[in-house]
């Protein structure tokens, strides 16, 4: 398969790393500041898949589709940048001629990101990936796997069914050494990810604590519950349903079942402001809170999240801070 990641973070350097090294045609979108690591290095996954390693000698990186040569054409674009450089992605990845693009993929946290792939590209052309599994990128070209207790979910744009092309792309990950699975509802699971990811990841970062420490603590607890309620109303508002009947339904799977599977995890928001980058919490408590204002529906855990985060990027950045109410 040939294949473009756009946005070669932890998640990009990962697929890239696999798909690579399992034969297929790799080239990746990447910032300048990585080149020459990458081009020296190559790249190396470990952790709890296993040991992989490529040089990419078949592919390229590129710090521009303008770089790309012309006449080469990919079975799928996987855009794996963070949520706040989704629309910059597609943007450049709308350059390239549409015959040049079998098919896109959006590998992103939260749920707007297929709805924007789809507007740009269109619902048959356009797939979306729920990954599950935590990855850190240590150096440029070295990316670890701290978490995989679900496999990788990918689906297309029509509720109901899978189309060819998740379905090959699923193989491919499969074959490569990832765990994949195709569904009929990935706008469902997209919803799972971020009850999950709202629940724990702002939390995780205005207190600088992992996931199972927040998990062991009533006040905690009690805060992680009102945002999973809030997300529950919004769902509902918004026409969608989830594979929980209740908030008091989700609440027992995450507090029983999946925070002790992600215990070490650490909030990857915290992690964007230690390092002085931006967060993604407008796709989290930022999308329930403005999608319950748009609704009509209270969130005010959700809309405390966004304004704590906010806080904390300016004491890191050292930006000066006014007496106004956001």
């Amino acid at each position: 398969m040939r294949i473009l990641i756009f946005g070669a973070g932890a998640v990009g350097q990962a697929l890239g790393c696999l798909l690579s090294n399992d034969g297929h045609i790799v080239d990746m979108i990447v910032r300048s500041r990585n080149l020459s690591a990458l081009h020296e290095n190559g790249l190396t996954m470990t952790g709890m898949s296993g040991d992989y390693h490529t040089d990419l000698k078949s592919s390229g990186y590129y710090t521009s589709v303008d770089d790309l040569p012309p006449d080469k054409v990919y079975d799928y674009v996987l855009v794996t940048t963070k949520t706040y450089g989704f629309e910059k992605a597609l943007r450049e990845i709308e350059l390239l001629d549409p015959e040049r693009v079998k098919s896109a993929v959006s590998v992103q946290i939260g749920c707007e990101s297929i709805e924007k792939l789809a507007s740009r590209f269109g619902s048959k052309k356009s797939l979306t990936v729920r990954i599950s599994a935590g990855f850190e990128i240590e150096c440029p070209g070295f990316v670890r796997i701290t978490a995989n207790t679900h496999p990788i979910l990918i689906g297309g744009c029509l509720s109901g069914e899978v189309p060819e092309d998740a379905a090959c792309l699923s193989g491919c990950l499969n074959h490569a050494g990832l765990p994949s699975e195709t569904t009929p509802n990935i706008k469902s699971e997209l919803l799972a990810g971020l009850l999950f990811d709202c629940a724990l990841n702002p939390l995780g970062a205005a207190l600088g604590v992992s996931y199972g420490l927040l998990g062991g603590d009533r006040s905690s607890l009690s805060i992680m519950s009102g945002i999973i309620r809030e997300t529950f109303a919004v769902i509902g508002a918004m026409g969608e349903k989830t594979e929980w009947c209740s908030p008091e339904e989700y609440e027992t799977y995450l507090f029983d079942e999946l925070i002790p599977l992600y215990s070490d995890r650490n909030s990857s928001i915290l992690h964007d402001i230690k390092n002085g980058n931006p967060t993604e919490i407008d796709a989290l408590t930022g999308y329930v809170s403005a999608r319950g204002k748009l609704h009509d529906v209270p969130s005010p855990v959700s809309d405390t999240m966004p304004k704590l985060i906010r806080f904390m990027v300016r004491q890191v950045s050292g930006e000066e801070r006014c007496c106004t109410i956001e």
